[in-house]
């Protein structure tokens, strides 16, 4: 008699969007490098102009990858909190999602956030680094025309020191092309500052867009522990302390 043969089982189908997937995020075998803060937000800034077709409100990392204490394999997913202007399909977060993994190459926890708690938002908020996509899309909002001087500079960080003071910052000054009264209206602000002890990137991140919302303008944020002895002589020459 033979054997009864067993019915072999049909192959799973993979879906599409597991085909997108697979091709774009790195295989699961090979140890995973986590992203640093800052190497998500440079990604996540270069496709800025794309993202007004996802009717994105407002963007932001968060999680341990903001805090830069992913660890490989475990942590290498990245946090992302996404506030949009409409509410989204289902098509259009999947491509959101599938469109910020391309990009970042790793897997994304795309979190809505009218779909949070209100008690848990607060927690999330506390590591959360905005990514401020109207800064960088310059060419579609409106530009300040007028030539910022040294004075308008000084006056409006000398109001707000006690604002930055809670950024951890020891003492700031103005250099540059501001400082020398020889500035463009195009001109960025540049900004030296010293902090108590070693910032962490999220709020030097934090700390550059303040001063940018406080000014209305671009700001080159120089850590001045950071500069180079032969760099530092150069800056010396114009600079004008604030705080």
């Amino acid at each position: 008699m033979n054997p009864v043969e067993k019915p072999q089982k049909a192959p799973k189908q993979t879906s599409i969007l597991e085909v997108a997937a697979s091709n774009t995020l790195p295989s699961a075998q090979a140890e995973l490098k986590p992203l640093s803060a800052e190497e998500a937000i440079i990604k996540l800034v270069s496709l800025a102009p794309d993202y007004p077709k996802f009717s994105i409100k407002s963007l932001a990392i968060f999680g341990s990858v903001a805090r830069n204490e992913a660890r490989p394999n475990s942590d290498a997913d990245v946090d992302i909190l996404v506030e949009f202007f409409t509410e989204p399909t289902f098509d259009m977060y999947i491509d959101l999602k599938l469109h910020l993994e391309t990009l970042l190459k790793r897997k994304v926890n795309l979190t809505d956030l009218k779909m949070l708690r209100p008690e848990i938002i607060p927690k999330v908020m506390e590591d959360a680094i905005p990514i401020n996509l109207v800064q960088f899309d310059r060419e579609s909002q409106p530009q300040n025309h007028s030539i910022p001087s040294p004075e308008e500079v000084i006056i409006s960080i000398i109001r707000n020191s006690e604002q930055i003071a809670q950024f951890g910052v020891k003492a700031i000054a103005l250099f540059g092309s501001v400082a020398r009264d020889e500035a463009r209206p195009d001109s960025d602000v540049d900004i030296l500052v010293e902090f108590e002890g070693t910032p962490t990137f999220r709020n030097y991140v934090k700390l550059n867009r303040y001063l940018e919302d406080l000014l209305g303008r671009k700001v080159d944020l120089v850590d001045w522990d950071t500069l180079r002895p032969e760099i530092r002589s150069n800056v010396e020459k114009d600079i004008i302390p604030i705080a």
